[in-house]
């Protein structure tokens, strides 16, 4: 039996636009057949597509490509069929994102303590402050001496 589809959803679905222009995403099956993507498999690195192959496992890692490069590289099993996903990314480029991830993560952090801290001031001049006011005058109506401010 074979499966008829578009394949337009599946190459949208391997776009790298999010990972950038350098970056290569494809759709291979065990057979050593490209299903979809924009690079020849033949481009991906012996070791990792031997790994991806295997169809068993997830993996990651840095692997050298024919032109000596270290790339960044990943491969998953597509669940139920015969294909695998591989990525491949200069190691560089994807340090690079890294990075950029992570100093948006700090700084989304400390935007985020920094609310915190703010809602604690508004809550404490605002609800917490009158509340005690209120507590105190009661006290000092009832003729108990003040409570410490």
């Amino acid at each position: 039996m074979r499966l008829i589809t578009a394949a337009q959803a599946i190459d949208d679905a391997l776009d790298p636009a999010e990972i950038g222009d350098q970056a290569h995403i494809i759709l291979a099956s065990r057979d050593d057949r490209l299903v979809a993507g924009s690079a020849p498999l033949a481009s991906f690195p012996p070791s990792m597509i031997d790994s991806a192959r295997s169809a068993r496992v997830n993996g990651t890692g840095v692997f050298r490509d024919a032109g000596g490069d270290d790339i960044l590289g990943a491969f998953a099993p597509v669940a139920g069929t015969p294909w695998f996903v591989m990525s491949r990314q200069p190691s560089v480029i994807a340090e690079g994102i890294a990075m950029t991830m992570r100093r948006r993560a700090l700084i989304a952090a400390a935007v985020a303590v920094d609310l915190a801290l703010l809602l604690i001031f508004v809550a404490h001049r605002t609800v917490i402050r009158p509340i005690r006011e209120v507590i105190r005058a009661q006290h000092e109506l009832g003729g108990h001496s003040s409570l410490p401010k």
